[in-house]
C-alpha cells in the first residue's frame, strides 16, 4: 500500500490498483480493517498492514479528509 499526493496504490497479487482520492465514495473503518470505496473498486487494508490500531485509525481519517477535500 502506497500513499502519493492524488492517490493510492495497492498491489494484490498481480493486480496493480490506483484510487485516486477525488473517486473516493467512502471511508469506513472497523476494528480490523480500513475499507476505502472507490466503485468499482473496494480496497480493503487490515489491521496487519500498521504498526498498530492507532496508525490505522490515522490512515482511515487522513484517506477520508483527503477524499472529501478533493471532491470539494
Amino acid at each position: 500500500l502506497e500513499q502519493w499526493g492524488d492517490h493510492l496504490a495497492a498491489t494484490i497479487g498481480d493486480r496493480r490498483l490506483f484510487i485516486a482520492y477525488e473517486t473516493i465514495a467512502a471511508v469506513a473503518t472497523t476494528s480490523e480493517h480500513v475499507f476505502v470505496t472507490a466503485r468499482p473498486d473496494v480496497l480493503i487494508v487490515p489491521l496487519r498492514a500498521f504498526p498498530d490500531h492507532a496508525e490505522m485509525l490515522a490512515f482511515g481519517a487522513h484517506v477520508d479528509r483527503l477524499s472529501h477535500e478533493s471532491a470539494a
